[in-house]
C-alpha cells in the first residue's frame, strides 16, 4: 500500500507528475504517461516539514497560531492501472491501450484488445476556484464503466479520487 508521494519529472518529455509509493521503496519504476519513457527513480526519505505547517487544505500558522500564509493543495492528476501510474496533463488528453501506429496521449501499457486504442477522453480543467476532470466517451468500440455505470458514446462524466473504471477487461482507478 502507497503510503508516500513523490514528485518526478519524465527526464525525457519533461512532464511532472506525482506517484503513490510503499514507505519502504528505496527505487520506484515509473512510466510516462504522455511518452511511455520507463525509468526508475531513488526514492529519498522526504524532508521533515517546517514547524506550525499544518498538512492539507490548511493553513500554515506560526508557533503562536497566527495564520502566515494558505497551504496550497498539491493536485496531481493520475490513473493507476495494474501496478503502473499514468499522469494526466492539464488540458484535453486521450487514453487509449498501447498499440503500433496509435495516436492517444496516454498509451497504457496493457494486453488487452477490448480496450480500444483510442478509447477515452479526460480533461482537466484548472481555475481560480478549483479543478475539474471529467471524462467523456471517445471512439470506444468496448465497454466503459465508471463506479458500476455502463457508459455510452457521448457521455461525459465527472471524475473525483478513487473512482473505479473498466476500458474494456482493464480495471483502473483515477486519483488526484
Amino acid at each position: 500500500m502507497a503510503s508516500k508521494i513523490i514528485k518526478s519529472k519524465c527526464p525525457v518529455c519533461g512532464v511532472s507528475f506525482t506517484v503513490p509509493v510503499p514507505d519502504n521503496a528505496k527505487v520506484a519504476k515509473l512510466q510516462c504517461g504522455k511518452c511511455d519513457h520507463v525509468f526508475e527513480l531513488k526514492v529519498a526519505d522526504p524532508d521533515p516539514m517546517p514547524e506550525g505547517t499544518i498538512i492539507g487544505d490548511g493553513e500554515e500558522r506560526d508557533p503562536k497560531g497566527t495564520v502566515i500564509a494558505p497551504v496550497k493543495s498539491h493536485y496531481e492528476p493520475r490513473l493507476e492501472c495494474e501496478g503502473k501510474v499514468y499522469a494526466l496533463h492539464d488540458g484535453r488528453q486521450t487514453v487509449g491501450r498501447y498499440g503500433e501506429h496509435v495516436v492517444a496521449d496516454v498509451r497504457l501499457n496493457v494486453d488487452d484488445r477490448t480496450m480500444s486504442r483510442h478509447h477515452v477522453v479526460i480533461e482537466v480543467k484548472r481555475s481560480a476556484t478549483g479543478v475539474s476532470v471529467t471524462l467523456t466517451i471517445d471512439e470506444a468500440k468496448h465497454d466503459t464503466v465508471v463506479n458500476g455505470v455502463k457508459l455510452m458514446k457521448g457521455d461525459v462524466v465527472a471524475l473525483n479520487d478513487g473512482c473505479r473504471m473498466r476500458f474494456g477487461a482493464t480495471e483502473l482507478i483515477y486519483r488526484d
